[in-house]
């Protein structure tokens, strides 16, 4: 597999796409390039004032929900949805960085009555 975070950032927006674009959002990249931790990519889903954004580097790190200017990251949100830490698909450890964007999907559909 590809390993530069750009393609497998967009690969996995692939997977996310077919729930995310029935809710009206749209992918796009918001930036790639090199960190002090090495090459990085992000992108955001966003409907309106509602987007969903997703950092890569070596496998999918920061999954943040926006309403407006409020916040929240995806293991606080799936805490408040399920009650409890580390009861949701996402994250997970897998040697395939696709696999990240399999699980996150898997809450999403489980999940995500207010995500874009």
């Amino acid at each position: 597999m590809d390993r530069n975070p750009l393609e497998i950032l967009k690969q996995g927006a692939k997977l996310l796409e077919p729930l995310l674009v029935s809710r009206g959002s749209r992918f796009n990249v918001v930036g790639d390039g090199r960190g002090s931790g090495g090459d990085f990519a992000v992108g955001e889903f966003r409907s309106r004032d509602r987007s969903l954004e997703v950092h890569f580097r070596y496998s999918l790190g920061l999954v943040t929900y926006y309403l407006g200017a409020l916040s929240m990251g995806h293991i606080d949100y799936m805490r408040s949805v399920l009650g409890k830490r580390y009861a949701s698909h996402y994250p997970a450890f897998s040697i395939d960085p696709l696999d990240a964007f399999r699980d996150l999907l898997l809450d999403l559909q489980a999940h995500s009555l207010g995500v874009p």
